[in-house]
């Protein structure tokens, strides 16, 4: 079935609208109609499975009910990996959302860094974040919205931060042999701006626990390097 965000979801039995601009993209481009079955989240891990009632295609909008037939709850990927990232510019950081934000991640923590390379997130910033979260969610079937932050200095962010571990171009870790042992449930992964961390963050960072890792000897651009080492971590957790 298809799937579609709704922020409330009503009970079994109940009905609810899609939002305009879902239901335009169900009718116009799926192309889908009374009777048809979709699925519905919420992105706080609850799910529900839904029979559109009304559907209504106008000149400038158009609408879709939907009853609810059977409700149930997801369960988050572990660990819950929160990432605090320098953030690169422009589309590679809507990759980076995408990507992560399919993959699970918990939240996502905008640092101001000694040598980032884009201005701070602004609050309409943060709003289209989460739109793409919600289209790779639709995507990926994952049914968990990351939480998106206003962005922060270093200092700030290291002090609220949980044990984890930060990318290190230094090839101090490795993330072959990295065992589902040495992950806490709820952990951060820090990637740093274009060239990496200076020597003075990273020596904070393994002063406040953080532990040093890479994924390989290649260098790699900031959005793919959030977007594997996410994988390498829940991986790790995966039996």
């Amino acid at each position: 079935m298809r799937n579609f965000h709704v922020k409330e979801l009503p009970e079994i039995g109940g009905t609810v609208d899609l939002p305009e601009a879902e239901a335009r993209h169900a009718l116009r481009v799926l192309r889908l109609a009374v009777g048809d079955r979709i699925a519905l989240f919420n992105g706080l891990g609850e799910v529900a499975s839904a029979e559109i009632v009304e559907a209504r295609i106008g000149r400038r909008a158009c609408g879709l009910r939907v009853r609810v037939f059977d409700r149930s709850r997801a369960q988050p990927v572990r660990p819950q990996v929160h990432l605090y990232v320098a953030p690169p510019k422009g589309r590679r950081m809507d990759f980076l959302v995408q990507a992560t934000a399919a993959l699970g991640v918990a939240s996502v923590h905008p640092i101001k860094c000694r040598y980032a390379v884009a201005e701070p997130a602004s609050r309409a910033c943060l709003e289209q974040w989460s739109r793409q979260a919600v289209e790779a969610l639709k995507q990926s079937g994952y049914r968990f919205l990351p939480q998106f932050h206003a962005p922060v200095a270093f200092a700030e962010a290291l002090a609220g931060s949980p044990p984890g571990f930060f990318g290190d171009l230094g090839l101090s870790a490795q993330a072959r042999g990295l065992t589902a042992a040495q992950i806490p449930e709820e952990c951060a992964l820090w990637i740093g701006p274009e060239g990496g961390f200076c020597q003075g963050e990273r020596d904070e960072l393994r002063a406040g626990g953080l532990r040093g890792l890479t994924v390989g000897k290649s260098i790699l651009r900031v959005e793919l390097a959030a977007a594997v080492a996410l994988g390498v971590l829940i991986g790790a957790k995966v039996e």
